[in-house]
């Protein structure tokens, strides 16, 4: 890694290839993921007069989706400090339904224990941000409380779809609509439950 002093290299070319690496799959790509967000925070840092240089949201965005899969609390971190850098107005804030969607996905496919809780935020995250949110991405979610197999659990479901319903009438959507998906899981959790 030389340094080229005369050379300016934009945000967009790391995002590029941070991007490569979240489709890579490869196990390492987290890590790199971070690296090359780093290092264009360095460059950033020590380049005052071209803010360009550092991380905007294509760049939160590929580092956020990468973390989601390897550590999901620190994807929840970066995504809140990057919103607090944005209603400060040092970044703009944009975060696409399309890595939302991805982001719950990922989670939801874990075997993390803590899995519908944080699925569930990601949801109130795109919600507060105004954000498209697909049935699927909610169906995931329920799902993950229903496999819980609890009271709680179940309860916490029917919380998920009446969001999806609030959601779906505010845009009346095709792909906001509750699908069979949306009910199946809750129905059977409950008759499993005896109830």
């Amino acid at each position: 890694s030389r340094e080229f002093k005369d050379i300016f290299v934009r945000s967009s070319s790391f995002n590029m290839v941070m991007v490569a690496w979240n489709q890579s799959g490869a196990p390492e790509s987290a890590s790199k993921v971070q690296s090359l967000f780093d290092r264009l925070s360095e460059l950033s840092v020590r380049d005052e007069a071209q803010k360009s240089r550092g991380p905007d949201s294509g760049s939160y965005s590929a580092l956020i989706a990468s973390l989601a899969r390897s550590d999901p609390q620190k994807a929840e971190d970066t995504y809140l400090e990057w919103k607090h850098q944005s209603m400060l107005g040092n970044l703009e804030f944009k975060l696409r339904w399309r890595t939302f969607q991805l982001i719950v996905a990922d989670i939801y496919e874990s075997q993390l224990p803590d899995r519908a809780e944080r699925a569930e935020r990601w949801i109130q995250f795109a919600l507060e941000d105004n954000c498209f949110v697909d049935a699927r991405t909610f169906n995931r979610v329920i799902s993950a409380w229903c496999q819980r197999r609890t009271i709680e659990g179940v309860q916490a479901a029917e919380r998920v779809l009446r969001l999806l319903q609030d959601h779906n009438e505010s845009l009346a959507r095709r792909s906001t609509r509750p699908t069979v998906l949306s009910y199946l899981p809750i129905v059977q959790c409950w008759a499993k439950l005896g109830n």
